[in-house]
């Protein structure tokens, strides 16, 4: 997988799986946490926007699980905003299914 988009949809894909698991998967949260920092290191990332969004997207990752301070905000709303760090990355990617008008 070195395509941002192939990963971009992998995490997406990996992390609507461990949102709706009653009893979210550890080894789930490190994938993820893999892939985010694979773009991270991908010539993907030299962009400063996207550096910044896969910050934050590491950030909501970490909170969804209690590995970060989550600014007293709970699991479902940093998943909403992982969510939406996950498009702006896909249309930066120029991802098919995310162009900007």
């Amino acid at each position: 997988m070195n395509n941002p988009i192939s990963k971009l949809d992998e995490i997406e894909k990996l992390l609507k799986t461990w949102q709706a698991s009653t009893y979210p998967s550890f080894q789930v949260y490190e994938i993820i946490k893999e892939l985010v920092n694979e773009l991270k290191a991908d010539d993907f990332a030299q962009d400063s926007y996207v550096t910044e969004k896969l910050s934050t997207l590491s950030w909501h990752i970490d909170s969804i699980v209690g590995e970060g301070n989550g600014n007293g905000h709970d699991g479902e709303r940093h998943y909403i905003w992982a969510q939406g760090d996950l498009n702006k990355l896909k249309v930066m990617a120029g991802h098919p299914d995310f162009q900007e008008a």
